[in-house]
């Protein structure tokens, strides 16, 4: 079982173009403190593609997983509001585990907010039984194309948000 963490700042051209002399101090602390809690939490950065302001992390504990993003949304990044999507899956499976995990990942994020972790309701039940203290779950729904009920992360220190309809 792999549990992919999907994430990328919210609105990065928007912000380059009006606080430029914010972003370039910040994104060392941003990288420092991905590397940080990823770290921390027993996970991978997948290397390839990608920007400054995005990242993909392998965990092979759905609940380290979860632990990294919920520390992550914790910390303040300013000028920086994350989205994050978390999804598991079998590496063992015959449809290709990782990447089936990946697409899962990256789709969740899509539909977080700035401030926001969304996941599968394969990783919500993995991790379950191991949350960090303080911090639930919560239902969001049929998504739209009726895929998946979307679970939200959820913990009383996290900054609010606009809530994008799914």
């Amino acid at each position: 079982m792999v549990t992919f963490l999907i994430a990328g700042v919210e609105g990065p051209a928007p912000l380059w173009e009006a606080e430029p002399e914010e972003m370039f101090p910040a994104l060392p602390w941003l990288r420092a403190t991905v590397a940080h809690f990823v770290a921390l939490n027993d996970g991978v950065v997948q290397a390839g593609p990608g920007s400054s302001d995005s990242f993909v992390v392998a965990f092979r504990c759905a609940s380290d997983a979860v632990a990294c993003a919920l520390y992550l949304q914790l910390e303040s990044l300013d000028p920086f509001a994350l989205r994050i999507g978390l999804h598991s899956a079998d590496t063992g499976s015959a449809d290709g585990g990782e990447p089936v995990a990946m697409k899962g990942a990256a789709w969740l994020r899509d539909m977080a907010c700035g401030g926001q972790t969304v996941l599968s309701p394969a990783t919500a039940s993995l991790a379950a039984d191991r949350l960090p203290p303080g911090a639930s779950f919560k239902e969001l729904g049929d998504h739209r194309d009726g895929q998946c009920w979307p679970v939200e992360l959820c913990h009383s220190g996290l900054r609010k948000y606009k809530q994008l309809p799914l």
